[in-house]
């Protein structure tokens, strides 16, 4: 593996990125995610390609060739920790991981299934090895069989969620086909456009106590929840829904709603309707008696405003908000 210069070294060209609470309640991990390709170009012509895209990337968004950093004693700059960099320093470097024992067609039949990409070929380990950790980094590898490639990208959830990851992915994949595609991401901190979005609501907040603000929440109780004295067995098992299938039944709702449905919203539907089937049938139907809620994290930056984060200019951190 490849190590990345510190640019919290470079004290005369440091830039700061400060983070926000939702930044700091993100689990301390790397979100890593897998590319694979078809293709029967050269290795070294998709590579150098690749990471020409990805110097350009850094030029729109240099905070990415940085480094996470938790909050210090006192540090009222970066209260919630921070993403430092140089302005000095180099896009982060695609690392050459060499071939893979497996063709590409025998993972394409375990739908590329994170279990069956060998472990040495992600340029990051799943969780972060100490305070200062890079934002991102990248790998690549040739399959066997010569017929395509695989591209591992990994983000650290402090700086991204999975649409500010997505995001990066978009600006990178425009930069990689059109050199300057993509609009400069410049025009203020994270913290700062968030600030000022929702100052007036900030405002209001800092008049009420505590315990009002927390009173505002339907779901708030200040008892304690009993926990049971033992708890029943379960299983778990990953479900997939295929996007299409989703999209029709956005279809058939959208006349019958005052504003379309989004994916969000019949995915819950679609759970909603499931758990109340099972319970219904459960021996001890409690239904109607008692009152539940389903709470999904959804993306937050429509419910902020619709020119919140427009496709020019997208809001790229984390911006995932829980709601029942």
């Amino acid at each position: 593996m490849s190590s990345y210069s510190s640019p919290v070294s470079d004290v005369d060209n440091l830039g700061i990125e400060p983070l926000t609470t939702l930044d700091a309640l993100m689990p301390k991990n790397y979100i890593r995610v897998l590319l694979a390709f078809r293709t029967s170009e050269p290795f070294n012509v998709v590579s150098l390609r690749l990471q020409s895209g990805l110097n350009a990337t850094t030029e729109k968004i240099p905070w990415i060739s940085g480094q996470v950093r938790s909050a210090g004693d006192g540090d009222k700059q970066a209260a919630h920790g921070a993403i430092y960099y140089s302005s000095n320093s180099s896009s982060p470097q695609i690392i050459d991981c060499g071939s893979i024992e497996e063709p590409i067609s025998s993972l394409e039949a375990h739908a590329m299934h994170s279990t069956t990409i060998p472990e040495d070929v992600w340029p990051l380990g799943a969780l972060p090895g100490s305070d200062d950790s890079s934002v991102f980094g990248a790998s690549i590898f040739r399959f066997k069989d010569n017929q395509g490639l695989g591209l591992c990208v990994c983000m650290h959830h402090h700086a991204v969620d999975a649409a500010g990851f997505t995001e990066v992915l978009k600006i990178w994949a425009r930069e990689t086909t059109t050199r300057g595609s993509s609009t400069s991401q410049s025009g203020g901190t994270r913290l700062s456009r968030i600030s000022e979005a929702l100052a007036s609501q900030i405002i209001e907040a800092s008049s009420k106590g505590t315990e009002q603000l927390f009173r505002l929440l339907p779901e708030y109780s200040p008892i304690p929840p009993a926990m049971p004295a033992s708890f029943p067995s379960f299983a778990s098992q990953m479900f997939t829904i295929p996007t299409n299938y989703l999209d029709a039944y956005k279809q058939v709702l959208a006349p019958l709603l005052e504003t379309p449905p989004s994916t969000n919203t019949v995915l819950c539907a679609l759970l909603w309707s499931f758990i109340t089937r099972i319970r219904a049938q459960h021996e001890e139907n409690t239904l109607s008696l008692t009152s539940s809620r389903l709470v999904m994290a959804v993306n937050g930056r429509r419910r902020i405003g619709p020119n919140f984060s427009p496709p020019d200019k997208p809001y790229i951190g984390n911006l995932v908000l829980v709601c029942p």
